[in-house]
């Protein structure tokens, strides 16, 4: 096994255990690999007036899936959706839907307005749940970096 495709193994293991015990009653194949849907929406805008975006990656196929959100690292000073993005499509490809969000940069607004984002992503996450074929009854959380502190 080559270090990346170990490491994204290992990512989707991680990611896995993040899961409620509730999301996971469905057997869960950390070395599936299903086709994805991805694509970007409008997620909310900020104090600052800057429109943040969420990248949504859907495993297709029978659901619901469970779901987890992706808060990306960067000193809280830089970055966005895509930092993770091939842990984020491993992690999808798997069969749980990935949300990866902007969060409030520290120059745009002090804290706690990324506290904030990830909280309002939980939720918005919940409501959408139907509709991305997820299962809305619990939300998993990672980060990197920034994000790790942040979840």
């Amino acid at each position: 096994m080559e270090r990346r495709d170990f490491l994204q193994h290992i990512g989707a293991l991680g990611a896995a255990a993040a899961l409620p015990a509730a999301a996971l009653a469905k057997p869960y194949d950390p070395a599936a690999k299903l086709d994805l849907k991805v694509s970007d929406v409008h997620f909310r805008k900020n104090a600052a007036g800057r429109q943040l975006w969420a990248r949504i990656y859907q495993p297709e196929g029978a659901g619901p899936f469970p779901m987890v959100l992706d808060l990306h690292g960067g000193a809280w000073t830089r970055k966005d959706r895509y930092a993770e993005e091939p842990m984020d499509r491993a992690i999808a490809s798997s069969g749980v839907v990935v949300v990866a969000i902007d969060m409030t940069l520290s120059g745009e607004a002090p804290y706690p307005a990324n506290i904030q984002d990830a909280n309002y992503g939980v939720r918005w996450m919940k409501s959408k749940a139907r509709e991305w074929n997820a299962d809305g009854s619990g939300v998993g959380i990672y980060g990197s970096s920034t994000g790790g502190h942040i979840a």
